[in-house]
């Protein structure tokens, strides 16, 4: 398993993530697009989960939306 890092400084109390995933692709975007991070994955199939953590203090999950994207293929 592979970990990518974007080291983020909070300015406000809440942080707005937006991430999508294909195939071969993962991008995110940080509290509309203040820090942007896209990088290409290969992951097998069982590779079907995302993990974030935070290093400097107490976080919590405010609400989490996930939407099913349609191939353009």
């Amino acid at each position: 398993m592979s970990r990518y890092e974007i080291p983020y400084s909070l300015t406000r109390n809440n942080l707005k993530l937006r991430v999508f995933f294909d195939k071969s692709l993962v991008e995110i975007f940080v509290n509309d697009g203040e820090r942007v991070f896209t990088t290409q994955i290969f992951p097998d199939e069982k590779d079907n989960g995302i993990e974030f953590f935070n290093t400097s203090g107490y976080s919590a999950l405010g609400y989490c939306y996930v939407y099913e994207i349609k191939s353009a293929w």
